[in-house]
């Protein structure tokens, strides 16, 4: 019987979540890189490619909860 180590899939997009967009206030969307983000978070470049397809994602999420917030 295997069993997954390591954090859950939904927790570790959530920190690279939270990374993304604290260094998207500081630097900038086009100053900031994947590498910044996942070093931030914790991760490595690798595993952030295997949670988001690409850095777009996460400012498209960001926005989007900004805009929901807005909204209520």
């Amino acid at each position: 019987m295997s069993s997954k180590v390591g954090r859950p899939r939904l927790a570790s997009r959530q920190l690279l979540q939270e990374a993304a967009f604290e260094l998207f206030q500081l630097g900038g969307y086009r100053a900031t890189s994947v590498e910044q983000i996942a070093k931030t978070a914790g991760f490595s470049r690798a595993t952030f490619f295997c949670l988001f397809t690409w850095k777009a994602e996460l400012f498209w999420f960001e926005t989007d909860e900004i805009v929901s917030g807005l909204q209520t």
